[in-house]
């Protein structure tokens, strides 16, 4: 709507073009502060004004939005058109992304000051949303708001580099993401709280959303096009049928591997144990459901579960346990070193011997992979 407004109807009425520019400023603040922010934690290179690279990303940002309205395979085009925005930006060499690239390095994390109004040339606020003149003010106020958030995850997808995704979440949206961990671009992420440890990674095609507080473990990681949702419906003042609050909550274990294609209902409370295997694809994992008291799914450590399992709410599995395929598990299973499978899931078999004498790893898969 932004693109389409500017391109076609700003520039024949003024009132339009006016409230445009102030969108834009606001765009453009966001990313000077978020540049800032790396820039000071030591994530971002200093070696460009943090004015002239915010430019830099507004100009790249808005091209990619045109560009994506073109018919057609655009990415040549898209290659060319990036080289003139960077050219045509003001104050920045060609080189400045790619230098931003190769200046990313690891430091110990550092508080980062409040950030301060932007600093460069804005424009008038009176007469073109009718509140007050004060820009930072209105920036401020767009913060607090759930609008802002998840504007602020849609821009940071976009972000050229993980030292500055890094930082601009952990300005912007208050996450913890440890030094060494990594966020690829094109993933969503909007959740109340995140927590990533040392070299976690979370790959793009992601989409993380709703009132939830998530935790990454040290070296896990989670692959493409994954989903972890939670309703805001499932706030404090929302109990489930039997009266039981959801605790809008998943933590993954250190030495994780989550495959691409899985489901994640956190509106309860989903715990994967250390060194898990969540593998294949199609898995589903509910906390809730009609006529249910339970809003919980746990998984001990040492786990592998296979491709298209479903687990309901309630449903548990103890230490060293491997759900075979399609299996639907509904209860809790306390026995450790069991092979579970059917629909719904049962106990098929032990497997402590397999496991012991290697003919079955389990989740002891990452130990091998370095994961």
């Amino acid at each position: 709507m932004l693109v389409n407004t500017a391109l076609e109807v700003a520039p024949h009425d003024p009132a339009i073009g006016s409230a445009v520019a102030v969108r834009l400023g606001e765009i453009e603040s966001f990313l000077f502060r978020c540049v800032e922010a790396g820039q000071q934690e030591g994530s971002v290179s200093a070696e460009r004004p943090p004015e002239d690279l915010a430019r830099l990303l507004l100009a790249v940002l808005m091209g990619m939005r045109v560009l994506a309205r073109a018919p057609g395979p655009w990415p040549p085009a898209g290659r060319v058109a990036a080289g003139a925005l960077v050219a045509r930006s003001p104050g920045t060499g060609g080189n400045a992304m790619m230098g931003t690239e190769a200046s990313v390095r690891v430091v110990p994390h550092t508080p980062i000051p409040s950030p301060h109004p932007y600093p460069g040339p804005r424009p008038s606020m009176a007469g073109a949303c009718g509140g007050s003149p004060d820009p930072h003010r209105v920036v401020i106020g767009i913060m607090t708001s759930s609008h802002f958030r998840r504007l602020a995850a849609l821009l940071i997808t976009l972000l050229p580099t993980n030292g500055l995704r890094r930082a601009a979440y952990r300005w912007a949206l208050g996450y913890e993401i440890h030094p060494t961990a990594r966020v690829d671009a094109l993933s969503f992420i909007s959740v109340a709280r995140l927590v990533l440890g040392p070299g976690a990674h979370l790959e793009r095609f992601n989409l993380f959303s709703g009132p939830l507080s998530l935790t990454v473990g040290a070296r896990s990681s989670i692959a493409s096009s994954n989903q972890i949702r939670c309703g805001i419906w499932t706030g404090a003042a929302a109990p489930s049928d039997h009266g039981a609050r959801y605790q809008q909550r998943m933590v993954v274990g250190d030495g994780c591997r989550i495959s691409p294609g899985h489901f994640f209902d956190a509106n309860g409370e989903i715990l994967i144990g250390d060194r898990c295997w969540i593998a294949g694809r199609g898995s589903q994992f509910w906390t809730h459901g009609a006529s249910t008291p339970r809003s919980t799914v746990h998984i001990g450590a040492d786990c592998f579960i296979g491709s298209a399992c479903r687990f309901a709410p309630g449903a548990a599995i103890a230490d060293n346990t491997v759900v075979s395929l399609g299996s639907v598990v509904t209860r809790s299973f306390s026995t450790p070193y069991r092979l579970l499978g059917g629909v719904p899931a049962k106990e098929l078999r032990d497997i402590e011997d397999d496991i012991r004498s290697k003919r079955l790893f389990a989740g002891r898969w990452t130990e091998a992979s370095g994961v």
